[in-house]
């Protein structure tokens, strides 16, 4: 995993990011994108920021540790080309 998936994504002017349910929506002047939420991640977002981060009450055992980096870095790296 990328150590980048420890990092906030800013979230840029005149972009409007939400949750509803299980689904992020960025909507910005160039129209709105939609993505379901990764399991082992959870997306929170705060004070102009996105973090994601591991769902704590998936990881039973070290394999279990593996899948929640991997999907971490792709959830990361799915919302930031969604807000770019």
């Amino acid at each position: 995993m990328s150590r980048l998936a420890k990092k906030p994504l800013e979230i840029p002017k005149g972009v409007e990011v939400r949750m509803i349910d299980d689904y992020l929506i960025v909507k910005g002047p160039k129209g709105e994108l939609k993505q379901k939420i990764l399991p082992y991640t959870k997306v929170e977002i705060e004070n102009g920021k996105i973090w994601i981060r591991p769902r704590e009450e998936n990881i039973r055992r070290k394999a279990d540790w593996n899948k929640v980096k991997m999907f971490q870095g792709t959830m990361w790296a799915l919302v930031r080309n969604m807000i770019h």
